[in-house]
């Protein structure tokens, strides 16, 4: 699914092309929806991809956390592991450790200053701004953990 201006409508319509075809696919789309959309209306605007992508992502953390403390074979696990698939296919393409490693001596060169946990937050900020949503962050973190230990 292209993710256009008004990627709420574009939901929307995919989730009534599937509901007969696939009446878990179209829930799993209303529920993202929802989620996005109160994301939004915390600040008071209108849905954006980034809310989107906020309520993919925590979503998909939250499921996986469950996932953890079930049993893998229970009908609602199932439902779980199809959710959180169906919910990847909305995330872009994922930026892989090496790359992320490689960046975060980078902006240690960059900054310039001493090894220190103190580093940690101006590390994140730059990785943020420069993959964005393409760099799972808790990975980001870990592994700037990692290099200034």
């Amino acid at each position: 699914m292209n993710f256009k201006k008004n990627i709420i409508d574009e939901l929307k319509i995919e989730k009534i092309k599937v509901r007969k075809a696939d009446p878990e696919k179209a829930l799993i789309l209303e529920s993202l929806i929802t989620n996005a959309m109160a994301i939004a209306k915390k600040s008071n605007r209108e849905a954006t991809n980034e809310d989107v992508m906020l309520a993919v992502k925590k979503t998909i953390k939250s499921l996986t956390g469950t996932l953890e403390q079930i049993n893998n074979e229970s009908p609602l696990a199932k439902h779980y592991i199809k959710e959180t698939e169906l919910l990847r296919t909305f995330l872009p393409k994922q930026i892989g450790e090496e790359v992320i490693a490689n960046a975060i001596r980078k902006y240690i060169e960059e900054i310039g200053e001493p090894l220190s946990i103190k580093l940690m937050g101006r590390i994140m900020g730059k990785a943020k701004a420069e993959f964005g949503n393409a760099a799972d962050m808790t990975v980001v973190s870990k592994l700037t953990r990692e290099v200034l230990k």
